[in-house]
């Protein structure tokens, strides 16, 4: 992976939670969502730094409601190799399985177009795998470091700092 440095403008919602909470009491979704029926949340981001906060919110909220069964979405996906019907970020227990499990998803993994964002609340800085070099490279404002870094994980499988191979 490479270094990006690029300077965005930032903006936060206050109370996330809390708005995501209040926007599920006014709609009566145990009306429109059948019994027997399920639901799963499927996201996108770029650049919402509480994107975790919001899908556990929604996620917390449909299971207040009983309406995913995340079990059931977290075997099945993988084992599929179908990953866009999970609609959930996957909870491995080491950073190294998310990896091993994300890229084993493709034919092709030295293709993925990947980005490592470590703070959204401060994106300045951000990796990026080789894929992406060409376009980066294009646009204002973008500052890349040539020098490529690889994924290093300790012991127990959790991710270590690039910061730790220069």
């Amino acid at each position: 992976m490479y270094l990006v440095r690029q300077p965005l403008d930032t903006l936060s919602v206050p109370n996330v939670a809390g708005i995501i909470r209040e926007e599920f009491s006014k709609r009566d979704l145990t009306r429109r969502v059948k019994p027997g029926q399920k639901m799963a949340i499927a996201v996108d981001s770029r650049g919402i730094s509480t994107l975790t906060e919001i899908v556990a919110t929604t996620g917390e909220c449909l299971r207040h409601m009983g309406k995913v069964n995340f079990t059931a979405t977290y075997t099945n996906t993988p084992t599929a190799g179908v990953r866009r019907n999970a609609g959930l970020p996957i909870a491995l227990e080491t950073d190294k399985e998310v990896l091993e499990t994300a890229l084993a998803q493709f034919p092709y993994p030295e293709r993925v177009r990947m980005v490592r964002i470590v703070n959204t609340l401060r994106f300045q800085k951000y990796w990026v795998t080789e894929t992406l070099m060409s376009e980066l490279r294009e646009q204002d404002g973008v500052t890349i470091d040539e020098m490529p870094l690889r994924f290093r994980f300790d012991n127990e499988g959790r991710l270590l700092a690039f910061v730790d191979q220069v």
